[in-house]
């Protein structure tokens, strides 16, 4: 049975989210025997059984049913039914172990609930609520966003390099015309949603949506490095292509889209007061939204600016993608002529 590129990605987390709960499972299972007296040996497997299976439950839960069915449910509703079944697979993973250790270590498969249990169980039940809520508002703001946020990376404006990608789907107004602005806003939604895996798979940051078109953002490195920014170009195109029939039978259309590429150094900074946002100061995000409506002038899906492709070039192998130098244009609002590179796959 052949395995797509998306599947492998999601077992290879999966893998590495066992593998660490089991580790700190193991850590857990040890300090405990210290503290019980128990055997080391019993505590260290059940720990790590219970780390491994905990964090299973959970994250297969996350993948493959909550992402998709609690993205359009009320936040308060989101966070109740993610806190609830997190605390409930905590729970009985860790009485279970209980079991498991005595049935290792004495031959007897027992658990026991006293008020130490229903101590612990309240706890998960508050630390899972928290991680939940932490969860839902870097949801809301940005993963990485909230982050900064809380760590103060651009309470005072900072200069650096970053990559940004501009991406804009083809005829909306013809779309939401077609499909009327509550199915446009459905159809809109579960576009956004479809392509969220491939920039977080390729490092991205979601800067901002602007109607219906997207600004994705790169540290220069990063996005650089294996070419991620071209990349997440690919895995779109990939995901959407592979999504085609099921946009056909549901809106009977497919989502089409243009993409411009630009990297530069920006003035990152927080502004605002009673809303405030994290905000990149520069040229270099305008000219990628030029280079995406210049697609539309040159018939092609995908420009990233000479500059920038050249830089890639020197970091990062080309042959997984194709590329034609067009020539230099004068953008919309530019003095100065900008190389474009098409890149298609």
């Amino acid at each position: 049975m052949k395995i797509s590129a998306r599947m492998k990605e999601i077992l290879k987390n999966e893998l590495r989210i066992m593998l660490f709960s089991g580790f700190i499972g193991i850590i857990v299972g040890v300090l405990n025997s210290f503290l019980s007296e128990d055997k080391i040996l019993w505590n260290a497997v059940t720990g790590a059984l219970t780390g491994v299976v905990t964090s299973f439950s959970i994250s297969a839960a996350e993948t493959f049913l909550f992402a998709r069915w609690l993205r359009r449910v009320r936040f308060f509703v989101a966070v109740s039914v993610r806190t609830g079944y997190y605390a409930s697979m905590v729970t009985i993973w860790l009485t279970l172990s209980y079991g498991f250790e005595k049935w290792l270590s004495l031959g007897v498969f027992e658990i026991t609930l006293n008020r130490a249990f229903f101590v612990v169980a309240l706890l998960i039940l508050a630390l899972t609520f928290l991680l939940n809520v932490y969860n839902m508002f870097s949801r809301l703001v940005g993963r990485n966003m909230l982050r900064y946020f809380l760590t103060g990376k651009y309470h005072r404006p900072v200069e650096e390099e970053r990559i940004f990608m501009f991406l804009d789907l083809k005829g909306s107004t013809e779309i939401a015309e077609k499909l009327g602005d509550l199915r446009y806003q459905d159809f809109l939604n579960d576009f956004l949603f479809d392509i969220t895996n491939s920039i977080v798979r390729t490092k991205g940051e979601i800067y901002k949506y602007v109607g219906d078109a997207v600004i994705v953002s790169w540290p220069i490195k990063t996005g650089m490095r294996h070419g991620n920014c071209i990349r997440c170009y690919k895995l779109i195109s990939e995901t959407i292509n592979r999504l085609h029939h099921r946009y056909q039978h549901r809106y009977g259309i497919c989502p089409e889209f243009r993409v411009g590429l630009h990297g530069g150094p920006v003035v990152t900074c927080e502004i605002g007061d009673n809303k405030r946002e994290i905000a990149f100061l520069g040229d270099v995000v305008n000219t990628a939204a030029r280079l995406q409506e210049e697609c539309k002038f040159q018939e092609v899906d995908c420009l990233i600016s000479g500059e920038l492709f050249q830089r890639i070039r020197t970091l990062s192998d080309t042959y997984w993608f194709r590329w034609e130098r067009l020539g230099e244009v004068k953008l919309r609002g530019k003095e100065q002529d900008t190389e474009l590179v098409r890149v298609w796959f």
